[in-house]
């Protein structure tokens, strides 16, 4: 994760040149230690947070960008049942 400049803490990122997105394991069957950190961490429910991480990771994937800001608005949109455009997603 350091060598793609990515925080090493976070559960969940996405490599768009290599095409990949990859979830801690802890997202889907946690430990009790880890999940305390998580949820302390993001300050949500885990199960939560693993539909946090997923919707934002396809913000990346779908709109092919490293742009943090998109990958969230992108994720709320798309949890709050809406159909996100990309293209409308600039700051």
């Amino acid at each position: 994760m350091r060598r793609l400049r990515l925080n090493p803490d976070s559960p969940a990122f996405s490599a768009l040149e290599l095409h990949e997105t990859f979830l801690e394991e802890s997202l889907i069957t946690p430990g009790p230690d880890r999940a305390k950190e998580l949820m302390d961490a993001f300050r949500m429910p885990l199960d939560e947070l693993l539909n946090v991480a997923v919707t934002h990771e396809l913000g990346h994937a779908m709109c092919r960008s490293e742009t943090e800001f998109l990958a969230e608005q992108f994720g709320i949109r798309l949890r709050s049942g809406l159909h996100p455009n990309c293209a409308g997603l600039q700051p």
